[in-house]
């Protein structure tokens, strides 16, 4: 079986003989919560084609979007690295498939596996922190066209094709944002011809122009990403568009043959 999750598909087979009997495939919905702050970690999640939007509670019916996490990365992989607890909500905003395991079956297989798995590990929940720390920046800093863009940009890489099924409800509450505030956001994009918005749904039409109006907050992002997951420090110059295929093409984090 082939894997979309990047950190799945690493896996050498000597690594995927300890995890596959385990993994459960599982459909996710939007607005299905994997986890809550504070909760124990119990399971351990692979997007495939989903996309779960990490957040910080703030009140019982607030929470302030802290990270986004698609095939690239692991849901609850902390657990493996001695954290119990989540220290963040994960709720499924574009529905998708994914892989299950328990957090007690991971952490065995872990142990049979070598150092490389435990960095790969590391290394996501890293980007965790860096995405924390540049929507910190985002909301003290930057427009709420430029925060609207660059989601819209972060939502296309991870589902992988330029429609995106997600309300403009959704992307407020994600933002932090009044959701006549991204209406008018999104409006505006659609009369410069750079997205169409229908029911539920919206569709990119011109990348560049919605990279453009981010304010170099995407650029930002995926040079992060680039950095944390490849070793290197990616250039502007480099086309952003397919930055989540180009981790897989990057030798100096390339999982061993088995």
């Amino acid at each position: 079986m082939a894997y979309r999750n990047r950190f799945l598909a690493r896996l050498s087979s000597h690594e995927r003989a300890h995890f596959r009997p385990h993994l459960v495939e599982v459909s996710l919905k939007p607005g299905q919560t994997l986890m809550r702050q504070w909760e124990s970690i119990e399971q351990i999640y692979f997007p495939h084609t989903c996309v779960v939007a990490l957040a910080a509670a703030q009140q019982a019916d607030q929470a302030v979007l802290v990270g986004l996490t698609g095939p690239e990365g692991v849901i609850g992989g902390a657990a493996a690295l001695g954290i119990s607890e989540s220290i963040s909500d994960a709720t499924v905003r574009i529905a998708g498939a994914a892989s299950r395991i328990s957090v007690e079956k991971f952490c065995a297989g872990m142990r049979q596996t070598g150092d490389r798995l435990r960095e790969d590990l590391a290394r996501r929940e890293l980007l965790c922190q860096f995405q924390a720390q540049q929507a910190a920046a985002a909301n003290a800093l930057r427009s709420a066209e430029a925060r609207v863009c660059r989601l819209v940009l972060e939502l296309a890489d991870r589902v992988e094709q330029p429609r995106i099924a997600i309300t403009q409800t959704a992307l407020a509450a994600m933002l932090g944002l009044q959701r006549t505030t991204v209406t008018l956001m999104l409006s505006r994009l659609q009369k410069a011809g750079a997205l169409w918005c229908g029911r539920g749904h919206f569709r990119i039409l011109d990348r560049g122009e919605i990279e453009h109006r981010s304010c170099g907050c995407y650029a930002r992002m995926i040079e992060g990403f680039t950095h944390i997951l490849g070793g290197q420090t990616a250039g502007r110059g480099a086309d952003l568009e397919n930055a989540f295929e180009r981790e897989l093409r990057l030798e100096s984090f390339a999982a061993p043959s088995s």
